[in-house]
């Protein structure tokens, strides 16, 4: 029989006897209030919208050089507003060899998208990685040294130590054969300096380990067509010994700005590839490096040019050894000398690396042309792009987490990894219980943080973005968090103990 129904009990007793099932019962069958939440994150990768502007434009000529590759293959002859290409490689096995190295000259208008052969009866031999500048005094187009075909095939040498010149007008390539010249060299880098009227010249390396100091260069050089000499310069202060680095003459501060390059396989791996940035005066022979807070990541066969109408360095693309393995980027970035900043102008569209870049003065365009995709095999393009500089949406706020706090669901994050040239104005709060279907929840200003006051009872996604005086970027990746109100098993196990031991007791004391 149940102690309950013991009539020989006071009736006191059964309502506490009562009062303690009650209680266990409660316990038992219903959460407590005192009860712990529980949660769970998951980080979705993939942006849930797409960024809406883009810089890179893929143009479609009609007819266009064939695929290849290497850089400063290109210049603009203002002029004649055109831009010049001069040979460049592509790889295939023909007798021996592993390059074909093309000796054509093609013109490029931008106005009708064409691509015009206009290859000369006498021009320098094929090569690839020269360094290509237009000298805009004497409207000529100077070249000098890069990668040519070894004698009996199978690799690749240094071009003669000539000196060539183009003019567009007549169609001619001209070897000015000056009384002294760089040692010969591929790689190097050439800018024209218009406030000095001279080429500029700097490093490279040679494949003839004979020569002293070989085999990469820091020796600087002018080049003064008029009267066809080349003076090596003597600065006390200089860049690394680097080849295919990225090279520009900013017009506006009279500097020749110089970024990245590799000292090729005689330094450590990790130390092989050069982010620094120098400025070179002529007028005082001499070479800054240019300490910013953000820039590039190490880096060769960097595409770079300036653009007159922005006052800006343009970098893009260039190629990395990560882990062993040759990494192209498609980045886009441009360098102020005024504030001495590099911004990542987060393109969403992009052209290929491994391509040659030279400003369209007449157009106020970039225009890009070649490139590879890496691959077994890798892919080389023919292919044409144009980039006009403007300010971006920032990118995505990084670092997003996620908590509960008393007062709701703490998201925190930190800032986008560029602004894109323009700064940060506000960030955007998204929220939603399904993946991919989410919608705005709040806009905050400059900030950090943000609490959703609203604890939900069930799965909810959040995600940020960043936006400027520009528009709105992409969403971070989302992230999930889940609440449940479950039971405390510690804390309803002990007043269930504590009512049963009452209830034991009291037993012991009748019996």
């Amino acid at each position: 029989m149940s102690f309950l129904s013991n009539t020989k009990e006071p009736m006191k007793l059964q309502f506490y006897y009562i009062f303690c099932v009650l209680v266990i019962s409660f316990l038992v069958f219903f959460p407590s209030f005192q009860g712990q939440v529980v949660i769970t994150q998951t980080i979705f990768e993939t942006s849930t919208v797409e960024e809406s502007i883009g810089n890179w434009v893929q143009l479609h000529p009609s007819c266009a050089p064939w695929s290849r590759t290497g850089n400063e293959l290109m210049t603009y002859d203002i002029e004649s507003a055109k831009t010049i290409l001069f040979s460049g490689r592509f790889p295939e096995i023909i007798s021996g060899e592993d390059f074909v190295y093309y000796t054509d000259t093609w013109t490029f208008d931008f106005t009708t998208a064409s691509w015009t052969n206009v290859t000369p009866a006498i021009s320098p031999i094929g090569r690839s990685n020269p360094g290509l500048a237009y000298d805009a005094e004497s409207d000529r187009i100077i070249l000098f040294g890069g990668a040519v075909s070894a004698v009996g095939g199978g690799t690749y040498t240094e071009a003669p130590p000539e000196t060539w010149a183009y003019d567009t007008n007549t169609n001619t390539w001209t070897n000015m054969s000056p009384s002294t010249a760089p040692s010969p060299r591929l790689a190097c880098s050439m800018v024209y300096d218009t406030e000095s009227d001279r080429v500029i010249l700097y490093g490279g390396y040679t494949r003839d380990l004979s020569i002293t100091n070989a085999p990469f260069f820091d020796d600087t050089w002018a080049y003064d067509y008029n009267t066809n000499t080349w003076e090596q310069m003597n600065p006390v202060t200089k860049p690394s010994k680097v080849a295919d680095n990225g090279f520009g003459y900013d017009i506006e501060s009279d500097k020749s700005i110089l970024f990245g390059g590799s000292t090729g396989g005689f330094e450590p791996l990790a130390n092989r590839f050069k982010n620094e940035t120098w400025a070179y005066d002529y007028n005082t022979d001499t070479w800054t490096q240019i300490i910013t807070t953000k820039a590039p990541t190490p880096r060769w066969v960097t595409a770079m040019d300036y653009d007159n109408e922005s006052d800006r360095i343009i970098l893009f693309g260039g190629t990395e050894a990560v882990g062993g393995k040759p990494t192209d980027y498609v980045d886009t970035w441009a360098f102020d000398y005024n504030t001495l900043t590099w911004t990542d102008m987060n393109s969403p569209t992009h052209a290929t690396s491994h391509s040659s870049l030279v400003y369209d003065y007449s157009a106020d365009k970039m225009i890009l042309f070649g490139g590879r995709i890496l691959g077994a095999p890798t892919t080389y393009l023919n292919e044409t792009w144009a980039y006009h500089y403007q300010l971006n949406p920032p990118s995505a706020p990084l670092n997003i987490n996620i908590s509960l706090e008393a007062n709701g669901v703490k998201l925190t994050w930190v800032p986008p990894a560029t602004d894109a040239g323009s700064s940060i104005t506000n960030y955007l709060i998204y929220r939603g219980t399904e993946s991919g279907s989410l919608s705005l929840l709040t806009t905050l200003g400059v900030v950090s943080e943000y609490t959703d006051p609203s604890t939900p009872d069930n799965s909810f996604f959040y995600a940020i973005s960043a936006k400027n005086a520009i528009g709105e970027g992409p969403l971070s990746g989302e992230i999930d968090i889940v609440i449940t109100t479950a039971s405390t098993p510690s804390f309803q196990v002990l007043i269930i103990s504590c009512t049963l031991g009452l209830l034991v007791l009291h037993r012991k004391k009748k019996s």
